[in-house]
């Protein structure tokens, strides 16, 4: 249905392991029918983005975001804040990744605009 109603972007909270789960198998949507694609441990992403088990959140952080037509997710993307390339570098980069969006024109343009306005609010100057 694409361009049926309104696209909203909702933040995803690390510590809820229901939503986690929904932008950690959203990819599932997009790749399952693709013979090329070899799908993530699901317990690995869970991991990876579960602050205490990743060093990475010791000394960065990540922002989690899902694109929703309704109550059905057409998109994922994630805004880090890598502070140790900042500390190096001195250019307060922020980066992006996990970046999953259907073939739908709306829902990319959407999903791409979330990285900067994720950082806007924080510390990053760019």
């Amino acid at each position: 249905m694409a361009g049926s109603s309104a696209v909203s972007i909702r933040p995803i909270e690390l510590g809820n392991r229901k939503q986690l789960k929904t932008f950690i198998k959203f990819p599932w949507r997009i790749y399952s029918g693709d013979p090329n694609w070899v799908p993530p441990l699901i317990l690995d992403q869970l991991q990876f983005f579960t602050p205490g088990r990743n060093p990475y959140f010791s000394h960065s952080a990540a922002r989690l975001f899902m694109a929703f037509r309704g109550d059905e997710p057409v998109g994922r993307i994630s805004a880090h804040e890598n502070n140790q390339h900042i500390r190096v570098h001195r250019d307060g980069a922020g980066f992006f990744g996990f970046f999953e969006c259907i073939d739908d024109p709306p829902s990319p343009m959407r999903c791409s605009t979330l990285p900067r306005a994720g950082y806007r609010s924080g510390d990053s100057r760019r």
